[in-house]
């Protein structure tokens, strides 16, 4: 968080990638979670990418 928050200080551009498939099959993705935690911490939400379907990095 720290690297995000300096970079926007700086008027620098970081993006942020979230993955994650749905493994409790509940609705939501590791992605969205994690998006939405990261939303929390201030993060920007045009400032991250979802890939919800991705298995393994």
């Amino acid at each position: 968080m720290i690297l995000y928050h300096d970079n926007i200080r700086h008027s620098r551009k970081c993006n942020i990638i979230t993955n994650g498939v749905n493994p409790m099959k509940n609705g939501k993705t590791k992605a969205d979670v994690y998006k939405k935690h990261l939303i929390s911490l201030g993060v920007n939400s045009k400032d991250i990418t979802e890939e919800p379907k991705s298995n393994n990095t």
